[in-house]
């Protein structure tokens, strides 16, 4: 895959010797500067499958400065999802000095992410409706975005977000490579694939609409005064 050094430095840390399948296909088609339709079950090591060629995307490309928007936009549903990209992006990019990644999502200070945003970054985690809120108060700007990704898209569509994708997607520049990841493929996820992707690679890896068996899950009952209201997440 001819990965930069400190990726695989960073690889060999977490101590991943082998890649999932999902990772073997999508690398390499993402590292070509293709866009790609990824459809893959929840728990086969998809985020990684985007995270390392955006980190590689970011590392040919000239350093971020302040007041720059970033070079990398992720678009994830929820806050908790958003979250576990950003831990995967530190940790292939640990080894990087004057990397940034701002996590931009509802229920967290908005001032401590203005702040990051315009110190510049080189990538941006993000669920679509915080993101919009700092575009539209100008503490960073989509122009510079040269790479996307759409994570769990699927979910995204579910929960309504396509006008707040479409608001987005508008006022990004036409010359950008975009990733489209779902763990189901609905007509809707066709649609919007049809729209946004050009020439797109399709990668398909297991039963995409069911959890791997490689994840535990575990049901426990909570009574109504333990419950967290979740409102706010999205």
């Amino acid at each position: 895959m001819c990965l930069h050094e400190s990726i695989m430095k960073d690889i060999e840390f977490h101590k991943y010797s082998r890649p999932t399948s999902i990772q073997a296909q999508a690398i390499p088609v993402a590292l070509n500067g293709r866009d790609l339709l990824g459809c893959a079950e929840t728990g086969s090591g998809k985020t990684a499958a985007f995270v390392i060629p955006m980190i590689q995307h970011c590392l040919a490309r000239s350093s971020v400065r302040r007041g720059d928007g970033p070079l990398v936009l992720v678009l994830a549903p929820t806050r908790e999802h958003a979250q576990q990209i950003e831990k995967e992006v530190k940790a292939f990019s640990r080894s990087l000095e004057s990397f940034r990644t701002a996590l931009v999502v509802g229920r967290t200070n908005m001032a401590e992410q203005r702040s990051e945003l315009r110190a510049g970054v080189n990538i941006v985690v993000a669920t679509p409706g915080r993101l919009i809120d700092h575009l539209q108060q100008g503490n960073t700007c989509v122009s510079r975005i040269s790479f996307v990704v759409l994570d769990e898209a699927d979910k995204m569509l579910d929960m309504g977000f396509e006008p707040q994708i479409r608001e987005v997607m508008r006022n990004i520049s036409t010359k950008h490579q975009m990733l489209i990841f779902s763990a189901t493929t609905p007509v809707e996820i066709d649609a919007l694939a049809q729209k946004y992707l050009t020439d797109p690679v399709q990668v398909m890896v297991g039963k995409a609409s069911s959890p791997t068996t490689n994840v535990p899950q575990m049901l426990q009952k909570a009574p109504e005064s333990e419950k967290v209201n979740t409102e706010d997440s999205y």
